[in-house]
């Protein structure tokens, strides 16, 4: 009885550590499932628990707005921007008419992993097309062994 309670104990510890070892996911990967899970409100196994994530619009001209930036834990709890009376009126009239695959580039650092993605997008706003620049960059960090995302920088440029 004491043999088989051993043999089951070596072989829980064997499979522990193979699966400790096994290779996770690559950053590109991590990357593609936050895109394939965006529509759902992401993957949260792939975010760090301390992640960020801010947003830049660039408009025409040279104006640019206001970064904002939030921490991913509290994507539960931000507004819809649906409800905030100024984006609401800001937003009236536009809507995508497509958006492209993202396009995404990924390499290995000394500190991590680095990933950017560009996606393009064919809208119209209150009667006038055009096309917007959807540029993501991602930090990402190994966190218990895999990758995770760190840091999340959107800028969104329609000039």
């Amino acid at each position: 009885m004491k043999q088989r309670i051993l043999a089951v104990l070596a072989g829980l510890i064997v499979a522990a550590g193979l699966a400790y070892a096994a290779t996770s996911a690559t950053p590109e990967e991590v990357v593609r499932r936050y895109y394939a899970a965006a529509d759902t409100g992401g993957n949260w196994r792939d975010w760090h628990p301390e992640a960020t994530h801010s947003i830049t619009i660039l408009y025409a001209g040279q104006q640019a707005g206001e970064p904002y930036s939030y921490a991913v834990s509290d994507w539960a709890k931000l507004p819809d921007w649906k409800d905030m009376p100024e984006m609401a009126e800001a937003m009236n009239g536009y809507a995508e008419a497509s958006r492209s695959a993202p396009k995404i580039d990924a390499e290995i650092t000394d500190d991590g992993a680095a990933a950017t993605a560009v996606t393009t997008v064919e809208y119209e706003w209150n009667g006038h097309s055009g096309q917007m620049v959807q540029t993501d960059r991602f930090t990402l960090v190994r966190l218990r062994g895999r990758w995770v995302i760190r840091q999340l920088e959107t800028t969104m440029d329609y000039r």
